[in-house]
């Protein structure tokens, strides 16, 4: 795993060569150090949650385990992209209760202000908007 530190008070980029399981567990840890370091704690278990269902998704659906986790600061929130060299674009259903999975891009539609799929030349991109302003509405 190579993780690449840029502009740390605000933005954090990892490049992810072979993503394990366990790299997972080490983001998550990351991710909650950099939102206490830019004060957005109020958004940590939504940002956390959507860092973990994102790179779970790479490790179960994407064709590659080379990936790259961007996390920054916006005004009123933070934005949480995953770029993958898969080009199929994840569709979001709502699970039946038979279903072992499946609910992970569901939750994220419910609880993110957006979430949108962007597809690549060499793959695409997942990108998760969390707003608390938005959200309490």
């Amino acid at each position: 795993m190579f993780v690449a530190v840029t502009e740390p008070a605000r933005r954090y980029h990892a490049v992810l060569a072979g993503i394990q399981p366990r790299d997972i567990g080490v983001l998550r840890t990351t991710t909650c150090l950099h939102l206490k370091l830019w004060g957005r704690g109020d958004l940590e278990e939504l940002v956390v949650l959507g860092v973990s269902e994102l790179l779970t998704n790479v490790l179960l659906h994407a064709a590659t385990s080379n990936c790259e986790l961007l996390m920054f600061e916006t005004e009123s929130g933070v934005v949480v992209e995953v770029t993958d060299g898969c080009k199929a674009l994840p569709v979001i259903k709502e699970p039946s209760d038979g279903e072992a999975g499946g609910r992970g891009l569901y939750m994220l539609s419910v609880l993110a202000s957006n979430l949108e799929f962007c597809p690549l030349l060499a793959g695409k991109c997942v990108r998760l908007t969390l707003d608390e302003a938005e959200r309490q509405r």
